[in-house]
Parts: structure tokens; sequence; C-alpha cells
């Protein structure tokens, strides 16, 4: 599974890196400090995850906005994980307007992102194994208590 990083803070960079080691199957392919970079990965790359902080300089201060456009665009299945330390419902509600599938504070949720890493590359081993899409029959999705939506008490978009 491809990933690509794009956060201001070599710090964060740094975190998220350590993190991602412990995830078997997750492999970072580009990182980025700034969102003009974080765009050009996303196209040369076409990631099935990226994790994109919200607060980027550039692309007229709508910078992690436009990286996480430009995600979607160059593969609109993508699983894109928004983290931002700004307070407020707008800035959620923004990133999942762009496309954003997941909104984690970055101090507050921080530690949820290896468990949503786990959960994104096991649904994503599913549905790539060999057989998958001959198996798979086309039914309604069913919403149980226990399910995905309910492993994270984030924004998400499709809710």
């Amino acid at each position: 599974m491809k990933m690509i990083i794009v956060d201001n803070s070599a710090e964060s960079r740094d975190r998220l890196l350590g993190l991602v080691a412990e995830v078997e199957g997750i492999h970072v392919v580009g990182m980025a400090d700034d969102a003009a970079t974080g765009m050009l990965l996303a196209k040369a790359h076409r990631p099935n995850l990226a994790i994109v902080d919200l607060h980027l300089e550039g692309a007229e201060d709508n910078g992690g906005i436009d990286v996480i456009q430009s995600i979607k665009q160059a593969r609109p299945a993508s699983n894109v994980v928004a983290l931002t330390r700004m307070q407020g419902v707008e800035h959620r509600a923004d990133a999942l307007a762009a496309g954003t599938d997941y909104v984690l504070d970055k101090s507050e949720e921080f530690d949820r992102l290896a468990g949503l890493l786990r959960m994104l590359k096991n649904i994503h081993h599913r549905r790539t194994a060999p057989g998958a899409i001959a198996q798979a029959a086309p039914q309604k999705r069913k919403r149980s208590a226990g399910g995905p939506s309910s492993f994270l008490p984030v924004l998400r978009k499709n809710f």
C-alpha cells in the first residue's frame, strides 16, 4: 500500500514515519513539507493512502485542502487522513468537503492513528487480494455498532 505524508513540521513527519514503520504493508513513497510538493507527490505516486496536515503554506493558504483535492483527483479511491491542530468544526468540514476520509486532531487524537492505519491497510488488503473481485457479490452494506464507521470518534464523509 503506497502512502505519502505531507506535513510542514519535520518533527511530525518523523513521528509519522515511526508510526507507519510499525504497520506492515504500508510503504511511504514520498514526503513533503509544503503544498506544492505535496501536490506533485500526489500526481507522481497516486497513493492509496495519504496523511495531510491541513495547515500548510502555499496555494493561497488553502495548502492542505489543495493537496487533498490533488490526491483525490489523482486517485479518487485514496484514503486521506487530515491532521490539524486548529479548533473549530469549520476546518474539519472544509477538509471533509475536499474529500478527506478522516480528520484527527494532532494534539488529542494522534495516538488513534496507528489503529486507523492498520484498519485501512486491512481493508485495502481484502479489496486487492487475489480473487477478491470474483468473490465479492453485490450486497447492500449494513452498518454495525462495532464496524469501521464507529472505529474513531471523528468526523467522516459518507458516515
